[in-house]
């Protein structure tokens, strides 16, 4: 009396059923590699586990689908934090590191209320709203909120803009074409937008003339 992914391991494709009527629906879905288990625990944990997709329409489950397309793709990243900004990697499901950060110290941990940095940006990565290139959704944030009152004395939560951000500077979704076929590289952006594609950033100083 549930839904499953059926995958078929050989292709690293699966499909939605239902094993209650027996039946398939929904679109096909791209493991990337990932087990059953990891899609299962992203659908839980980002999508909703009582977000059934049998009850779901046809365009929001297509959502779901290519939302976890999305995160699938490798980032690069830059951590502001106060005057110092620290380069950052995402591995899809697994992991992000940010160099340097770990060597700061507790002092700046204690300043900025935040000491588990890693594992505060895998979470803000697997969670991000973007489409299926990994773009069309959230290319910066804040890491911490403030709590105010509006006119109406309710309390409201916004971004807290003196706080940790975040900002995407690389997707590994683009295709460089060959002669030879193609091969896969980095889409490049400054405030979330497109500058380039290549294997290193147009800002590298091996780009510069």
């Amino acid at each position: 009396m549930a839904w499953e992914l059926l995958v078929d391991e050989e292709r690293g494709i699966g499909v939605f059923t239902c094993n209650t009527a027996d039946v398939a629906f929904g679109p096909l879905v791209s493991m990337h590699g990932k087990d059953v288990m990891g899609f299962y625990n992203w659908w839980n944990d980002v999508i909703g586990k009582y977000n059934d997709p049998r009850s779901m329409n046809e365009s929001d489950l297509h959502d779901a689908v290519f939302r976890w397309y999305g995160i699938q793709h490798e980032i690069k990243f830059e951590m502001v934090v106060g005057d110092k900004v620290f380069e950052g990697e995402y591995y899809p499901l697994d992991f992000a590191s940010i160099k340097g950060i770990y060597d700061e110290s507790d002092e700046f941990n204690e300043e900025w209320d935040l000491d588990d940095w890693t594992n505060v940006m895998e979470s803000v990565f697997k969670n991000r709203e973007c489409d299926m290139e990994g773009e069309g959704g959230q290319m910066s944030g804040y890491l911490h909120t403030k709590i105010t009152l509006n006119e109406d004395q309710e309390y409201i939560r916004n971004p807290d803009t003196n706080g940790p951000m975040w900002r995407i500077v690389g997707i590994k979704n683009g295709w460089k074409q060959s002669r030879w076929g193609g091969t896969e590289t980095w889409q490049w952006f400054k405030d979330g937008e497109s500058v380039g594609q290549g294997s290193t950033a147009p800002w590298d100083e091996d780009n510069k003339d």
